[in-house]
């Protein structure tokens, strides 16, 4: 829980390729014990992925102790998460947290090999992906009728260290004060699911934002991208070194150098004023996701990746 987390992407991308998938939920306090028991008595599951979702909680020494039955059993633990560390606030809980010690750690951080490998984290860089039932397009409604739209944290709901995404806030609050609304807005819920879909149907365009966007970081970048993207939506985001590869600027979506707020008000300007060219930008993109960056391939790529490695057969 909820529907639209990770961890049930994952899991019904799994099901589409092996069927059966077992599913325990991370927040039961019991269920490391009851994991850990089951492991002891003989359960011989093929894997466990690990999509960490409560921090801080005081039971690590219960993780431990998982983790411990599943290496002693001989099955391996992914942990896979879509986050950064390195840099923020938080970047204490890869020296603490248990699940930072699991066989293999699937992130969508690729810009810190040397961080990982130092600190004895076997790492792995997955781009971030959406779910393929999700990635379908929406139906244009007045309620979320817009311009443009930004849709994520803002309003100082996230990392200060990311100073970035304020001042983004703030430019198109001067500047587009008009023609921009922000989701969530206030007192209301974050839109996702079929909701989302409709939002992205409904606006000419999305600006999006990554963390550490303009700082020179690489492979890093919000699973806004193909959420957007996935869903139909026409999404201008900042560049990032290694995004190149991934999505081709001005076929899939159209970027701008971080920090230029003339090119930024120009790449809109621009944008707002050619339907057409953003209609075909935004069906060569959804094309471009449904084909490359969607969990099922990315759950497919990682068995690939256990089979290579010799962690499952």
């Amino acid at each position: 829980m909820p529907p639209h987390s990770t961890e049930n992407h994952v899991a019904r991308a799994f099901r589409t390729q092996v069927g059966l998938v077992e599913e325990v939920q991370e927040s039961d306090p019991t269920c490391w014990m009851k994991m850990a028991e089951g492991l002891r008595e003989g359960a011989r599951p093929d894997f466990i992925l690990w999509t960490r979702t409560n921090w801080g909680r005081d039971d690590q020494v219960e993780q431990m102790k998982f983790l411990l039955a599943a290496q002693r059993a001989n099955v391996p633990v992914v942990g896979y998460h879509l986050d950064i560390w390195w840099g923020l606030q938080r970047q204490y809980e890869v020296y603490r947290e248990p699940f930072f010690t699991v066989d293999l750690l699937v992130t969508a951080d690729g810009g810190h090999d040397d961080l990982w490998a130092s600190n004895g984290v076997n790492h792995v860089w997955f781009p971030p992906a959406v779910s393929a039932p999700e990635a379908v397009t929406g139906f244009p409604l007045d309620h979320y009728r817009s311009r443009l739209a930004f849709v994520g944290s803002h309003d100082g709901h996230y990392h200060q260290e990311h100073q970035h995404r304020h001042e983004l806030i703030g430019w198109l609050r001067t500047n587009f004060r008009n023609d921009c609304r922000f989701f969530p807005e206030p007192g209301q819920p974050a839109v996702r699911g079929l909701d989302l879909q409709d939002l992205y149907a409904s606006v000419d365009v999305v600006i999006g934002d990554s963390c550490f966007a303009g700082t020179g970081l690489a492979n890093y970048w919000s699973d806004r991208i193909p959420e957007t993207l996935g869903r139909g939506g026409f999404l201008l985001h900042p560049e990032v070194p290694g995004l190149e590869g991934h999505f081709t600027n001005a076929v899939h979506l159209a970027t701008w150098e971080a920090g230029d707020w003339d090119r930024l008000g120009s790449l809109i300007e621009a944008s707002l004023a050619s339907p057409e060219a953003r209609r075909v930008i935004r069906g060569e993109g959804r094309a471009h996701v449904l084909a490359n960056h969607t969990y099922e391939i990315r759950m497919q790529q990682l068995m690939d990746l256990l089979v290579e490695r010799g962690m499952i057969r």
